[in-house]
């Protein structure tokens, strides 16, 4: 944080230590602090809350984040808790994580949501920051266990969405995860993350990116069609991407 004359001037991203002094220094409260640490049983008293719509819906417990599967063990012992009372449970992952946290909630988790990025993994690695061999690897793992999943592609014009990588992912998704994936959901690229880069004082990524809208979603909706083609449920919706 910069301070000058004792106020708070602006926060310096790269020093941050996530101490949260910067929301206890600023004068006017706009900055707050989201989320706070909870125990196994506070989690559950929040859960059970929603039980009815559950058991009309046919829905379920969800964990996402960030990445949950960096708290395994308290995943876990959620998933554990749900699995006791009857509730459906879905860990959302980008299974960029050792086996072994996975192995922790694999016992009591129904049903996984994960991506699909790209299949060239040093694009994915340009894009991302890491290759997805881990990602593949552990997909393979859950579908030889019948662990049903959800896959998604968030579709970025000019990286993922060529005709090339389209047949070789729906390749990876017939040969390699068999019948396991319940549904392919194709999420269109939005720009919603460029103000958040703004407020945090970092180069927006896509900001060269320029998109012809309807022009796109007609892809989108032909990159469907090719996948329903290839007999995978496909679907399109829109995400939110911020890289």
């Amino acid at each position: 944080m910069l301070f000058v004359e004792g106020k708070l001037e602006r926060i310096d991203p790269n020093r941050c230590s996530s101490c949260m002094a910067c929301a206890d220094a600023c004068p006017a409260d706009a900055i707050k602090q989201w989320g706070r640490e909870i125990s196994v049983r506070e989690a559950m008293d929040e859960i059970r809350r929603d039980k009815g719509y559950y058991d009309r819906s046919g829905g379920g417990v969800t964990v996402s984040g960030g990445e949950p599967l960096l708290q395994a063990d308290f995943v876990a012992e959620v998933f554990k808790a749900c699995r006791e009372e009857g509730i459906h449970t879905c860990c959302e992952s980008t299974l960029c994580v050792p086996w072994e946290q996975i192995e922790k909630v694999l016992p009591w988790t129904d049903m996984f949501f994960t991506d699909i990025k790209h299949m060239d993994s040093k694009i994915h690695e340009e894009f991302t920051g890491v290759g997805n061999e881990r990602i593949f690897e552990n997909q393979k793992k859950l579908a030889g266990l019948g662990k049903e999943m959800v896959v998604r592609i968030p579709v970025i014009p000019g990286v993922n969405d060529d005709k090339n990588n389209i047949e070789k992912t729906a390749d990876y998704i017939l040969d390699e995860l068999g019948g396991r994936v319940r549904t392919l959901q194709l999420l269109s690229f939005m720009r919603l993350g460029e103000e958040k880069y703004a407020s945090l004082g970092r180069p927006y990524g896509m900001q060269d990116l320029e998109i012809d809208r309807p022009a796109f979603q007609k892809h989108v909706e032909e990159m469907a069609a090719y996948f329903e083609e290839r007999g995978i449920h496909c679907t399109v919706g829109t995400r939110e991407k911020e890289a």
